[in-house]
C-alpha cells in the first residue's frame, strides 16, 4: 500500500505550471484595480485584497514546492478561507455601498468587455485550428 505522507511534497509541481498559475491572478488584479479605480468602496478594496493575496500565496505555494520541494500547507490551505471571504465582502459592498456604482455604467461595460471576450475566443479558436 502505497501511502502518502502528510509532510510530503505534492509530485507533479513544474516550474511551467506554477508560472501558469500566475496568470489568472495577474488578470485578477488588474481588473480588480480598474474597478475599485471606478467603485470607490473600501469595503470592495478590503474584499479584493483578500481575493488577491489567497491567488498569491496559492501561487507561491505551488512555485515553492517547484523551486525548493518544500510543502509550505498554510499558502495552500488558506485558499479556502481567504478567498471566499474576499469576494463575500466584495459582494457585500455592492449592497452597502450602492450608491458608489451605476447600473447603466456597468451595462454600458459589459457590451465592450463582450465583445473583447468574443473576439479573445475567435482567436483561439483560429489558433486551435490552424
Amino acid at each position: 500500500m502505497n501511502v502518502e505522507r502528510k509532510d510530503s511534497v505534492p509530485k507533479g509541481f513544474t516550474l511551467s505550471m506554477a508560472l501558469m498559475d500566475c496568470l489568472p491572478v495577474l488578470f485578477y488584479t488588474i481588473s480588480a484595480i480598474f474597478i475599485a479605480m471606478h467603485f470607490p468602496s473600501l469595503l470592495f478594496l478590503i474584499g479584493i485584497f483578500f481575493v488577491i493575496l489567497a491567488g498569491l500565496l496559492k501561487v507561491s505555494w505551488k512555485l515553492i514546492i517547484a523551486l525548493a520541494h518544500r510543502d509550505i500547507r498554510f499558502f495552500n490551505i488558506q485558499l479556502r478561507y481567504l478567498m471566499p471571504l474576499g469576494f463575500l465582502l466584495a459582494l457585500l459592498a455592492l449592497f452597502i455601498d450602492h450608491t458608489k456604482w451605476s447600473v447603466t455604467a456597468i451595462i454600458a461595460h459589459i457590451w465592450k468587455e463582450q465583445c473583447i471576450n468574443t473576439l479573445s475566443q475567435f482567436c483561439i479558436m483560429l489558433g486551435i485550428l490552424v
